[in-house]
């Protein structure tokens, strides 16, 4: 079986902006009654609008993982909602989760076109919570850490979706 829903766990979707992470974790978290941690609403939340420098992103992820703590511990599954782009960050959730499962989705989309257009549309009708756009897509892909060997030894499955 390649995931065990009798026990909490913990999903991480990872990937760029504009790749479906967030409509993923949603239709996941609705059939299963999963809490969705998102870092664009942490990040909102702790008053780091528009900054990304390493303090604030360390803060958010910070947050994400002690609130996934404290729902872990009331067996409540959460799926987290961020882009997962450096290793740092995958591995501060490896550290605290424990013995919690951990089960990654990696969202992609086949054409980069996809991903412009669906950042373009997001910022004229404003219908996400996230600041994404493509500046910040742009350093995204420069800064990206793919998934290795030093996360395949923490992860109880790992999936690859395209969200085209």
């Amino acid at each position: 079986m390649l995931i065990n829903f009798d026990e909490p766990l913990i999903i991480m979707m990872m990937g760029f902006s504009g790749t479906g992470k967030s409509y993923t974790a949603r239709n996941i978290a609705k059939i299963n009654g999963y809490l969705i941690l998102s870092t664009d609403r942490i990040r909102k939340n702790l008053g780091l609008t528009g900054n990304y420098s390493k303090d604030a992103i360390n803060s958010v992820y910070k947050e994400m993982i002690k609130t996934a703590a404290e729902l872990l511990k009331k067996d409540q599954s959460v799926i987290l909602d961020a882009t997962f782009s450096k290793y740092r960050y995958r591995k501060f959730c490896y550290e605290n989760a424990g013995t919690v499962p951990m089960h990654l989705i990696e969202c992609r989309v086949h054409k980069e076109e996809t991903i412009l257009k669906r950042l373009r549309i997001r910022k004229i009708r404003k219908t996400s919570i996230s600041e994404a756009d493509v500046n910040i897509f742009r350093m995204q892909q420069i800064r990206y850490e793919p998934i290795g060997p030093n996360d395949f030894k923490h992860l109880k499955s790992m999936l690859t979706i395209f969200n085209d």
